[in-house]
């Protein structure tokens, strides 16, 4: 049952991403003022722990300071010092779509 919500949801996103390429947004973006490795270690984290699809995953290696200018459904930066910061996070979408993703069976809380 799990993986025809799975299915389904992302079936919906990418929909929504290929109809409508100018007014698509990222669905998690991270900042990653890290090592690159860092930040590929925490996209890995994200795939392999949450079973989220790497196609809902954006990684911006960056200089500058991590600010909330996107429309990102959640906005990550991972620092320097390797702490990571949710700068933005939208809980309806995350409970109500994303949610189908995560194990919620093993106490993973959102």
């Amino acid at each position: 049952m799990k993986s025809i919500f799975s299915g389904l949801i992302i079936c919906i996103v990418q929909l929504a991403f290929s109809a409508a390429p100018a007014f698509s947004r990222e669905v998690i973006l991270i900042e990653n003022l890290a090592t690159s490795s860092e930040g590929e270690l925490l996209v890995n984290i994200l795939i392999k722990k949450f079973k989220l699809p790497q196609e809902l995953i954006t990684l911006r290696n960056t200089n500058q300071s991590c600010e909330v200018r996107s429309e990102a459904i959640i906005h990550l930066c991972l620092l320097a010092s390797g702490e990571l910061e949710v700068r933005k996070m939208n809980q309806y979408v995350v409970k109500n779509s994303l949610g189908i993703f995560l194990n919620q069976s093993e106490g993973v809380e959102l």
